[in-house]
């Protein structure tokens, strides 16, 4: 069941007020609100809970998945043509790139024209896509001559999709541009997608290539110019005889794992076998990695490697038996080295140390800090439970030891056969996989290969957060936050402070213990103070009592309840009564002092305006649904009615409208404008707009909006939950 089905659902089968608690505790949040908040205490916390970690069907067809840095694109390839709303009738294989947040799809293998592929050669069409960190490039092989023009060489070439533009470029180039004399195959790319890994034994690419080996390039965008990198320390050309193929480029495209053959990388290498190397391209130095901590050379090769972002860790897998004391192996067995110590460790182990007892294929993935490391094994003895009989994808954090199953159910129990690696995020949080059983997620029927998606969690939930904001945070000076944590999930417009998603102003202070500050760019002010700080950027002026935690992983948190897509009206003069039953109506006008009791339900407005000193009191749960704009004068007083016996959880405002007519953060009138020394006792959630709250109000409830504008003087005891 999809997001918006389980709402229908919710709807369909519960009453309100369980209905407003599930969404609570199931929903994460992708958007919430940037907050700006003068002279405040906060207090409390809001009621939703992060989901756990889950296994989704994320394409009923394709393989080969890459997943972008933020989990939003996934690069794969199709040989039939079920990619909905494409036409796809060449025959061939084709790549494209799907767009989760927009449920769409691009084509990345087309004709210059924007026509089919043509696959003269009948080589299969597009193959190996893999997309940028950044997800704005997809990197892919084809031997189809129309993807560029001047295309004459007959062989494979690598090519660049370019999402935004639409456009394709060929990058198996060499300076000059001109093309390759011999098949070249993608390898990977970095963060940015302008620096291309390729693996190619052309000896046009560069000049001086005149080892007749394959060899491992690096093609730089930005300068023009294509590099062997599979060289001797010093940049010289290893002799061979040895084909050497790319494996791995960092995001920054400064260190390349690759692996070879070829003996001549080290004085040592006698073991006639396979072996894996780190090229550091700033230093041109070339480091054999499959050795032991003493420098004993492996006795059996290894031919697959990833490598930590700062370039100090090498994940590797061997078939060697002495490279850690006691342990033989049982086949192709996962390392990580500690290229700074030299120190080997053993990755393919359970939590109590005990080596694996059956191989791993020898796929091999690491996180951005080289700590979490993923592995495929038919080993049983991993992980309690592993019955299966077949391969299993695995994650290994190396500090702790632990180790997890990747390809499970939702419920934690296994799938009836294996799943290969795909791909994962730099945080490991994100896994894509091919699986062609239909047992892992429910309604799926027959077996065929499917790509799936297992998402464990950022690990912060939104019950955790007292001010919660989409875009940018600010706390005005002097406020005080009680309990709770505050945050901004990630910016993508205007944020309150330049070049800040989260300021705490002057004196602020976040009074509880362990709580903490979260965002991509975080402003602490003079005499400010917190506790723990996570952030990916910080400017400290205050002073933090707790732990600073670097880098931050966004968004922190996925995605938010969705809140009711209708339309919505009644008119009462000043001083007048009015017994309100729920329903649609085109408008709410209220006048000063007039009473309004809503008797419960769903209520929807085109907008709604509200005189000063009003009353709105609720007799049973409500659900208020604003299409339109909220204002409201001075005084008003919101919440439950004497006797009704709910609080300000069983009552939900939602404001659809957006800042003026152009939505920005500086745009007036503003979504939801209240009014000053109101007293209300509600959730309140200003979808698409600001949510302001005028001076030396009285908040009981909850406060979510796309900008949060609270004034000074006021007090918010967030008791109550959305």
């Amino acid at each position: 069941m999809n997001y918006t089905q389980f709402i229908q659902a919710a709807q369909l089968l519960q009453p309100l007020r369980s209905r407003m608690a599930d969404i609570a505790k199931t929903a994460t949040v992708l958007s919430l609100a940037s907050a700006l908040v003068a002279g405040l205490f906060v207090q409390g916390l809001i009621g939703a809970q992060a989901a756990p970690a889950s296994t989704s069907l994320l394409l009923d067809f394709g393989a080969t998945p890459s997943i972008s840095d933020d989990g939003r694109f996934v690069a794969f390839y199709v040989s039939d043509d079920e990619v909905p709303g494409v036409v796809d009738d060449n025959g061939i294989s084709d790549c494209y790139l799907y767009d989760r947040q927009l449920d769409s799809f691009q084509r990345v293998s087309e004709a210059y024209d924007g026509s089919q592929l043509t696959d003269p050669l009948a080589t299969g069409g597009c193959q190996k896509p893999i997309v940028s960190g950044d997800g704005n490039y997809v990197l892919f092989g084809t031997f189809s001559d129309s993807v560029v023009p001047g295309d004459a060489n007959g062989l494979m070439d690598a090519f660049l999709f370019d999402r935004q533009a639409g456009t394709n470029e060929r990058v198996s180039i060499a300076d000059d541009e001109s093309e390759a004399n011999a098949t070249v195959q993608p390898a990977g790319l970095s963060y940015d997608g302008n620096v291309i890994l390729l693996t190619s034994a052309a000896d046009d690419l560069v000049s001086g290539d005149t080892n007749n080996e394959t060899d491992t390039f690096v093609r730089d965008r930005l300068s023009g110019t294509t590099e062997r990198v599979s060289v001797l320390t010093g940049g010289g050309q290893s002799p061979g005889p040895g084909n050497s193929s790319g494996q791995y480029i960092t995001p920054d495209g400064r260190y390349v794992g690759f692996h070879s053959f070829n003996k001549n990388f080290d004085p040592d290498d006698e073991n006639d076998r396979n072996d894996v190397f780190v090229h550091d391209r700033q230093t041109v130095t070339t480091t054999w990695v499959n050795k032991a901590s003493d420098g004993t050379p492996g006795d059996f090769g290894s031919n697959r490697i990833a490598i930590s972002d700062d370039g100090r860790y090498a994940a590797f897998t061997s078939q060697a038996s002495n490279l850690i004391p006691g342990i033989d192996g049982v086949g192709v067995d996962t390392y990580r080295k500690d290229l700074q110590t030299g120190v080997v460790e053993y990755v393919s182990a359970s939590l109590d140390g005990t080596p694996n007892n059956a191989p791993a294929s020898g796929v091999i993935l690491v996180s951005s800090d080289g700590n979490l490391i993923s592995f495929d094994s038919s080993a049983t003895n991993l992980v309690p439970g592993d019955n299966n009989g077949d391969a299993d994808i695995f994650l290994k954090e190396m500090d702790s030891g632990e180790i997890e199953r990747i390809n499970l159910r939702d419920d934690g129990t296994q799938s009836d056969s294996g799943a290969g690696i795909g791909d994962m995020s730099p945080e490991a949080r994100f896994h894509v996989f091919a699986y062609s059983d239909d047992d892992l997620v429910p309604g799926v029927i027959g077996s065929k290969i499917r790509v799936y998606l297992r998402d464990r969690g950022t690990g912060v939930e939104a019950s955790d957060f007292t001010v919660l904001a989409k875009e940018s945070l600010h706390l005005g000076q002097g406020s005080s936050v009680l309990t709770g944590d505050i945050g901004a999930n990630t910016a993508t417009s205007d944020t309150i402070d330049s070049g800040s998603e989260v300021t705490l102003g002057t004196s602020v202070t976040m009074q509880e213990a362990g709580s903490r500050v979260m965002g991509d760019t975080v402003t602490l002010k003079n005499n400010s103070s917190a506790y723990d700080v996570h952030y990916n950027g910080l400017t400290n002026n205050g002073t933090v009592i707790g732990n600073l935690v670097t880098p931050l992983t966004l968004p922190l948190l996925d995605l938010f309840p969705q809140a009711p897509t209708v339309p919505e009206a009644v008119i009462v003069p000043d001083d007048g009564t009015l017994s309100l039953p729920a329903g649609e109506y085109a408008q709410l006008r209220i006048g000063k002092r007039a009473t309004v009791t809503f008797t419960g339900g769903v209520y929807q407005f085109a907008s709604a305006d509200i005189d000063r000193d009003a009353v709105l009191e609720f007799d049973a749960v409500s659900d208020i649904r604003i299409l339109g704009k909220l204002w409201t004068g001075n005084a008003i007083t919101v919440g439950p009615a004497s006797g009704s016996g709910i609080d300000a959880s069983d009552i939900v405002v939602y404001v659809y409208d957006v800042n003026g007519t152009t939505g920005t953060l500086g745009a007036s009138p503003k979504a939801a404008d209240i009014g000053q020394n109101t007293v209300i006792d509600a959730n309140l959630y200003a979808v698409n707009g600001t949510l302001k709250i005028g001076s030396g109000s009285d908040i009981i409830g909850a406060l979510l909006g796309r900008w949060v504008d609270v004034g000074t003087g006021v007090a918010l005891s967030l008791d109550s939950a959305f």
